[in-house]
This record gives C-alpha cells, structure tokens and sequence, in this order.
C-alpha cells in the first residue's frame, strides 16, 4: 500500500499591532490626609474625627457626592520621639498620640479641581498624595485601541505578504499582548491648563495583539 503524503503545513506571518488612543480625563482622584497629635488618644481621635468631618461637609457644598469620598487609610500610634507643637518641653510632652486619616475623593467635574482642594485645605487638611487623572469608562477606549491595533497587525501583515510575493488568507489566531502599553497621563500640545495650574492634559491608552495570518498565492 503506496505511504499517503500528508500536505505540508500552511505558510504563516505573525505579526503584532498597536493601537493608541489619546482620551481627555473626565474624573480625578485626590488623596487628602489629616494628621493629628495630642497627650490622650481621646484627644488626637476627636480632633482628627472633627477635622474629617469638616472637610467632608466642606467638599460636599462643592457637590462631591459622599459616596465619593472614601476613607483610604486611617491608624494611631503612640510616639516617642518628637514633641507636638507648642508642647511644654518636659519627658511627658515627648509621649504623644499621633491619628493619621486619609481620604479618597474622587472628582467628576474637572473644572473644580483646584476648588476641592483648596477647600480641603482650608477645612484642615495638611497632607496630600497628588491627583490622578481618569476616564469614568476606560472599557470604551480599550475597545478603541484594540480596533486601531487590529487594523495595524493587518497593515503590517498585508506589507510583509507582498514583500514575500504572497497574499494574505485567513487568520489562524489573536491573542492580546498584556504587560506593555499602560495608560499614562500627558499634556497635549498646546492645551492651556486652568488658572489654577492644575492641568488634566490628556490620557494615553495603547493596547497590542498578536495576530497569525495564513499566506496564500496572489490570484
């Protein structure tokens, strides 16, 4: 009985494609902190409650909902090493209470930005860890650069067909290429910042795929 020839296997191009998008941020995030120091624990813990809460009514007659304000971290401790302020300078001064409470509060009107903050600050806060720029739905841009990235891996598979003298087929697999292409924030040229110098710029999203194609003749 003749041996059956097996058909060899299909030539292939694999390529990867990118696709970035530059999206404007519609939300911010700002983490307020408070921290406070007394003799007691009562003390520092009344102070640093009585300090949150005007923060979180002052924020609020700016119209940041409540549920938009989260406590992100919140401990005491009894410290040894310092003095609180304007404390007499004696071994018991040097034994205090210190509160630290941080607050997550997301902002969905950008122009208010530097507002929020100011008022957090006159309220009473005295730490703040920076503001990060977002999209409140990042899944419509994704989706966006996933779409730019597959007409790039075409492109580029298209161009490396016809350097070979053939035409693409059909696509054999797609996979995302994760750990490359994290979103960051920029300043696009030529975009004023507000008067207050907060700037929200612009967010950069990209994302890859890994598309194999099938090579066929050119009809």
């Amino acid at each position: 009985m003749p041996a059956v020839e097996s058909a060899p296997p299909p030539r292939t191009v694999t390529v990867v494609g990118e696709g970035v998008v530059d999206a404007p941020p519609d939300l911010a995030v700002v983490r307020i902190g408070v921290e406070s120091t007394a003799l007691s624990v009562d003390e520092a813990l009344a102070e640093s409650r009585r300090i949150v809460a005007e923060i979180i009514e002052a924020l609020g007659e700016l119209g940041v909902a409540e549920s938009d304000m989260q406590t992100a971290n919140y401990n005491f401790n009894f410290d040894r090493s310092a003095e609180p302020p304007a404390a007499p300078r004696s071994a018991a001064a040097r034994r205090y209470y210190r509160v630290n409470n941080m607050l997550t509060v997301t902002i969905r009107d950008l122009s208010s930005t530097a507002d929020i903050i100011d008022a957090a600050v006159i309220a009473g806060a005295n730490q703040m860890w920076g503001v990060d720029f977002g999209v409140a739905d990042p899944h419509t841009v994704e989706r966006a650069t996933l779409r730019a990235a597959s007409l790039d891996a075409r492109e580029r598979a298209e161009y490396l067909a016809r350097l070979s003298g053939l035409s693409l087929g059909e696509i054999v697999s797609v996979s995302e290429v994760f750990g490359v292409g994290a979103s960051v924030a920029f300043r696009a040229e030529g975009a004023p910042g507000p008067a207050s110098g907060v700037s929200p710029g612009m967010i950069r999203f990209s994302s890859r795929l890994q598309v194999v194609y099938t090579l066929v003749p050119i009809e």
